[in-house]
């Protein structure tokens, strides 16, 4: 069993997005593989986190409702919160993973993922932050 102070320690995996089955099986996956996760139900939500020093990794989905999730980005880099972003979808069309990255995601995963597949890209995003 995991000590306080690892619990501590372990990075948090914000996931935003709007249907509850994704952000449920997100979080399952995820704190199977040793993160912490909170779960946000839109990008506004998100937006309301009380934490001016946010750590952890940023899951958000692509196509959201009021604020999609290269706008939720766009909004955090005018906040200056740096907190690396993969971006996933559900979408395929041409241009959606040239606009992530030039948003500033690490990473755009198409829906369906393996997830392993996202597993290593939070990794990876992480270990360069």
């Amino acid at each position: 069993m995991p000590t306080s102070l690892a619990l501590a320690n372990r990075p948090t995996i914000h996931v935003v997005d709007d249907d509850e089955a994704v952000r449920r099986s997100l979080a399952f996956l995820l704190e199977a593989a040793s993160f912490m996760v909170r779960l946000h139900a839109s990008a506004a939500r998100f937006l309301e986190t009380p934490d001016p020093l946010m750590t952890g990794c940023l899951v958000v989905d692509y196509d959201m409702p009021v604020i999609g999730g290269l706008e939720l980005l766009r909004r955090l880099r005018l906040r200056e919160v740096a907190l690396p972003c993969i971006v996933i979808t559900g979408k395929h069309a041409a241009g959606i993973r040239e606009a992530a990255l030039a948003a500033g995601a690490e990473a755009l995963i198409e829906k369906p993922f393996d997830g392993e597949e996202l597993i290593l890209a939070i990794r990876r995003a992480l270990s360069e932050s």
